[in-house]
């Protein structure tokens, strides 16, 4: 089925009706084609609504662009406003987190020389402690492999043995012999107070040692609640520099100059904060270590001390006693006469008392080695938590170092910062002017007094009422024609005598279409050079016309000689209803249904498509549509000559039937 009247909306028409913002806008297009060949009044009503639509839509898009444009222009100006207040607010904010940057640079400054003392004193404590434990570690297997260890043993049971026999001598009176035991006693004593002394000088070396390392200690502590208390300072000065980064970044989040500098900001605020956390716990790890390793020393300290007093008291027990015995010793004593004497109470009860103290030489020795054990697991303990926390307080000099540098970069960052916000106070002054003194150019005012337009895409005959409406007005008139000549001529009342059927319609059929040729040769005058239409194929126009003058006069030829009058009447009414369902005038589709309905059984449907095709499209082709004009018009004229055939026979019959009724028998 050929297109009347079709609208093409491409698809860049939103794109181009949407376009007024920019420099060189293009307007939205529609295109059409309207088939004024196949229909004229089609052609008329699709002008008309290419019109309407263009106009609709036009005013539908100016009242968008208004609307649009107010809204944008409202949020514009308030977005102005708003950059303005920010850029204030970014001022006074890079200023603010300027001064707090310093602050925190010089803090992180001063982390960095306690960092490292603290990394140096710990490793002066590390080094003693070191130093301690070799020392300890010597003197212990030295104490346990070495031959005084035993000696001091031996000396020890033998002045508890001399000390038993002096009371043995004491007791029987043998006064000479207790005198040279007591003497004895005095020289074993000697040897054993002296291997004690060197063991005393040892441990007094040992608490030396452990005290210098306990200001180590002590030091490091120090330097740590330093640390800690300016960590603080660092979270909190930290704390200020994050608020003052978020604020800033909601501030020029539309500031594109300023976009890259922010990011690179927040990214450095990001690592600080993950520093400092860093920092926070490195600093209590080393808090844990510092008390732990106190403790440790507290009980190395401890240790050594107890067994050194233990020691040490029991040595002056045993000096006391030794001296006692000494100065109570009388000048008389071995010659026999020691009942005389005040002293012997007082001698007898101190070598009780030696007795007594040498009796727990086993727990002193006891007391030797375990000391000796005691101290030498706490400083390895010691030396083993001061090399951790050596460790530690090197990860820590590092961070501080790194807390160091990267503040320096968001110093640096912030004044980057500082310089934008300067910057986009200047760049919204010129926005503000700029769109003071906004104006559309011509271009953009046309688009938007003229947001659409229409173009066709075939080409435009403009063909006139007349022209328009010519190929139904020729195809009624052959119609008509046709009619009349029924009312003028005697279609089925023979002229002549006729002896056959043929001859009665061959004489009827030649009658009618020499009316034919000459009616179609007269509208073909009158188009030619009456109305001077312009036919686009001339010779197949006045072939189509004639043939379409000679069915319809076959048709109505049928009609009027089979039914006479009646088919007359029908004839007129097949011209009625072919009025509005030929569709020669308005469009088939346009028309009620029962039109509709009807359209391909109308004779004068294919009459008017074959005019169109050789007055207006110059189309030979859809002619071939027209072939069920031939079957029509060879049906009319096999039922006309049957008709005739039936009557002449009849006729015949009858006058057959007379005759031999008139003959004499």
């Amino acid at each position: 089925m050929s297109i009347i009247f079709f609208v093409h909306v491409p698809e860049d028409f939103s794109e181009h009706v949407t376009s007024v913002q920019h420099e060189d806008p293009e307007q939205g297009v529609l295109y059409y084609e309207i088939n004024e060949d196949m229909n004229f009044v089609s052609s008329q009503l699709g002008s008309q609504a290419i019109t309407q639509m263009e106009h609709e839509l036009s005013q539908t898009l100016t009242e968008s662009y208004v609307e649009v444009a107010n809204d944008a222009y409202s949020t514009l100006l308030e977005a102005v406003v708003d950059l303005r207040d920010g850029a204030l607010e970014i001022a006074d904010g890079t200023e603010s987190a300027y001064e707090n940057m310093q602050s925190l640079v010089n803090g992180l400054s001063d982390l960095e020389v306690g960092a490292n003392t603290l990394h140096d004193g710990i490793q002066e404590a590390a080094q003693g402690t070191g130093q301690l434990e070799e020392e300890i570690v010597q003197f212990n297997h030295r104490y346990e492999t070495s031959d005084e260890r035993n000696q001091l043993i031996e000396r020890l049971d033998t002045l508890e043995y001399e000390v038993q026999q002096a009371l043995r001598y004491l007791e029987s009176e043998d006064f000479a012999n207790l005198r040279q035991s007591l003497q004895s006693l005095e020289t074993e004593w000697q040897n054993v107070r002296d291997t004690l002394h060197d063991a005393q000088s040892t441990w007094s070396e040992w608490e030396h040692t452990l005290n210098e390392n306990q200001q180590a200690i002590t030091n490091a502590s120090n330097l740590l609640e330093q640390i800690e208390r300016m960590n603080d300072g660092l979270q909190q000065a930290n704390s200020t520099v994050t608020d003052r980064l978020y604020l800033l970044d909601e501030q020029i989040d539309q500031c594109e100059s300023e976009e890259e500098v922010c990011a690179h900001l927040e990214e450095l605020s990001h690592s600080l904060t993950q520093l400092s956390a860093d920092l926070e716990e490195q600093t209590t790890n080393v808090d844990t270590a510092v008390d732990s390793i106190r403790s440790t020393y507290d009980e190395a300290s401890t240790t050594l001390i107890t067994g050194q007093q233990e020691i040490s008291e029991w040595v002056d027990n045993v000096n006391a006693s030794f001296t006692q015995l000494n100065n109570s010793l009388p000048q008389e004593l071995g010659t026999g006469n020691l009942q005389q004497m005040d002293l012997f109470d007082e001698i007898t009860a101190t070598l009780y008392t030696l007795e007594h103290a040498l009796s727990q030489t086993d727990a002193i020795i006891e007391t030797i080695e375990t000391t000796l054990n005691e101290a030498t697991e706490a400083v390895s303990e010691l030396h083993a938590g001061l090399e951790q926390l050596d460790e530690g307080s090197d990860e820590l000099s590092y961070q501080m170092q790194q807390a160091k540098s990267g503040g320096e970069e968001i110093k640096e960052g912030i004044q980057d910062l500082d310089d934008g916000a300067h910057e986009l106070h200047e760049h919204l002054t010129t926005l503000s002017d700029v769109l003071l003194d906004y104006e559309l150019n011509e271009n953009q005012q046309a688009l938007l007094s003229s947001p659409v337009q229409s173009a066709s895409e075939g080409v435009q005959q403009d063909y006139s009422y007349g022209e328009g409406l010519a190929p139904y007005f020729l195809s009624l008139a052959l119609y008509v024609g046709g009619l009349t000549l029924s009312i003028i001529y005697p279609f089925r009342d023979p002229l002549a005598a006729h002896e056959t059927g043929w001859q009665w319609f061959s004489g009827k059929l030649g009658v009618v279409w020499t009316v034919s040729t000459v009616q179609a040769a007269a509208l073909l005058a009158v188009v030619f050079w009456g109305l001077d239409l312009s036919i686009s194929n001339p010779i197949l126009f006045s072939l189509f016309l004639w043939f379409s003058s000679l069915a319809f006069m076959a048709l109505i030829l049928m009609l009027v000689a089979i039914l006479d009058n009646p088919g007359r009447f029908i004839g007129i009414i097949l011209l009625i209803i072919q009025l509005g369902g030929s569709g020669g005038s308005f469009p088939v589709e346009l028309v009620p249904a029962p039109f509709q309905w009807v359209h391909e059984w109308l004779p004068m449907t294919y009459t008017v498509l074959g005019m169109r095709a050789t007055v207006h499209m110059d189309r030979p082709e859809l002619l071939y549509e027209t072939w069920p004009l031939v079957v029509m018009m060879v049906i009319t004229l096999a039922l006309t000559f049957l008709y005739f055939h039936l009557k002449i026979k009849k006729q015949n019959k009858e006058a057959d039937s007379n005759s031999v009724e008139e003959q004499p028998t």
